[in-house]
């Protein structure tokens, strides 16, 4: 998947004076440079199919651009590794393909997402009309946000519902 949006600081190294230019209207392979901070996240094709058994299921950094996909007979929980400022710009896909049941994402205590309340949490509508589906992504140090999503999701605060393939909302 090719992700078109975010933003990349590129600041000149006076060590590489006499280095070509950066072409950014084709693929940039991201091996070839070094970077100060968070590295782009991309989100791989990788897919992380877990048991019921495997509820709650603790997300790690080191997971980071995974998606994650619900498809068993339970409802399961996710729990997300605690936002900090060396990890603004990771991100993580969370598909549930079983309406009848619901998946959680858990947040740190200190963490919000989306609308949420401090350590709060994000969860599919059962038996929604199609399956649920989000990209999330933390934006500051300690929040998460939602930067697309399918089907209806809940904070607590009001039923989010997604448009397909949009990242726009509103609540109902």
């Amino acid at each position: 998947m090719v992700q078109s949006d975010g933003c990349i600081v590129l600041e000149r190294n006076p060590a590489l004076d006499g280095a070509t230019n950066l072409d950014t209207t084709t693929v940039i392979n991201w091996d070839l440079y070094s970077f100060i901070g968070v590295p782009p996240y991309f989100f791989a094709t990788e897919i992380i199919n877990l048991d019921c058994g495997d509820s709650p299921y603790t997300v790690t950094t080191a997971q980071a651009s995974k998606t994650f996909v619900h498809d068993e007979d339970c409802d399961f929980t996710f729990i997300l590794p605690a936002a900090s400022a060396d990890n603004v710009g990771v991100g993580y896909g969370f598909m549930n393909l079983k309406k009848a049941y619901t998946i959680t994402l858990q947040v740190q205590a200190g963490n919000t997402i989306d609308d949420s309340s401090d350590g709060g949490t994000k969860y599919t509508i059962r038996n929604y009309s199609i399956p649920s589906s989000c990209t999330i992504r933390q934006v500051t140090p300690t929040k998460w946000i939602t930067v697309w999503g399918d089907g209806a999701w809940d904070t607590g605060s009001g039923v989010i519902d997604f448009s397909s393939s949009s990242s726009s909302s509103s609540s109902e």
